[in-house]
């Protein structure tokens, strides 16, 4: 049978005792396994790369410009500022518009 390539993140425990998730090769920890905080983290971690179209959060380095970055930042942006389903006010302030002069 072939290995599924698109799986799902699983919650998994370190030896530590601390909960993680791999996402793109990146192991990030969620807080001490088995509690409801680090499940909750799972899910919305998990949920936020599902709904970025299984892309990891930009990291900058070595060739990563600045339109890059603002564009990861303007998504993320767009999914936390959100109450009662529509996106805040505070997202146009998270963008900004260069004018004419430059400044």
């Amino acid at each position: 049978m072939p290995k599924l390539v698109k799986q799902v993140p699983k919650y998994r425990r370190h030896a530590t005792g601390q909960a993680f998730v791999v996402i793109n090769k990146r192991a990030i920890c969620l807080g001490e396994h088995g509690t409801a905080e680090s499940r909750r983290e799972s899910k919305r971690i998990i949920g936020e790369w599902l709904a970025d179209d299984r892309q990891s959060p930009i990291e900058p380095g070595p060739g990563t410009t600045v339109s890059e970055v603002c564009a990861a930042f303007l998504r993320h942006a767009k999914r936390h500022y959100v109450k009662n389903g529509e996106i805040t006010d505070e997202v146009d302030s998270c963008i900004v518009v260069k004018g004419g002069d430059g400044r």
